[in-house]
C-alpha cells in the first residue's frame, strides 16, 4: 500500500477497511514477486482506494464513510468525483499532496445492469415487454 490508506468497502450500506497483506511498492527491490490475495467481493459491494492526500490536512475532518455511503446512488465516475470535491473543498481548493481516489462496483459475474457511459440501470428486453 505504499503508506495509503487501506481500501473502504462497503457492503449494504456499511464502510468498512480492508487489511490486505502489506507488499514491497512497484519498482522498488525489483524484480519482487507480489502475494496474490482473495477478496470476498458479493454483488452490490463498492470498493473506494484512495491516496493519503485525501485524508491530509483538513480533509481529515470529513466524514469520508459517511460520504461514500451518501454517492452509492452514483455512478462509481460520478461517485469519484464527488469525494475529490469534497476534498478539494475541505483543502480551500490548495491540495498540498496529490488526492487520487478509484472507485469500482462490483456486479457479481454475471452481465453488468449498468450503462458504462451514463450509470444507468439497464433494463433487459423481457423486462421492458412485461412493463408495457
Amino acid at each position: 500500500n505504499a503508506g495509503h490508506p487501506w481500501p473502504l468497502l462497503m457492503r449494504e450500506g456499511r464502510v468498512q477497511e480492508i487489511t490486505p497483506e502489506a507488499d514491497m511498492p512497484f519498482g522498488l527491490h525489483a524484480p519482487h514477486s507480489y502475494r496474490v490475495q482473495s477478496l470476498d467481493l458479493r454483488p452490490g459491494d463498492r470498493l473506494v482506494m484512495l491516496t493519503d492526500g485525501m485524508l491530509e490536512g483538513d480533509a481529515g475532518s470529513l466524514d469520508l464513510s459517511g460520504l461514500i455511503v451518501r454517492t452509492r446512488a452514483l455512478h462509481p465516475r460520478e461517485a469519484a468525483r464527488s469525494l475529490i470535491a469534497a476534498i478539494v473543498g475541505a483543502h480551500h481548493g490548495h491540495l498540498q499532496d496529490d488526492a487520487t481516489v478509484m472507485c469500482l462496483d462490483w456486479h457479481g459475474t454475471g452481465r453488468s445492469r449498468r450503462n458504462a457511459d451514463t450509470g444507468a440501470d439497464l433494463i433487459d428486453a423481457s423486462e421492458r415487454v412485461r412493463s408495457h
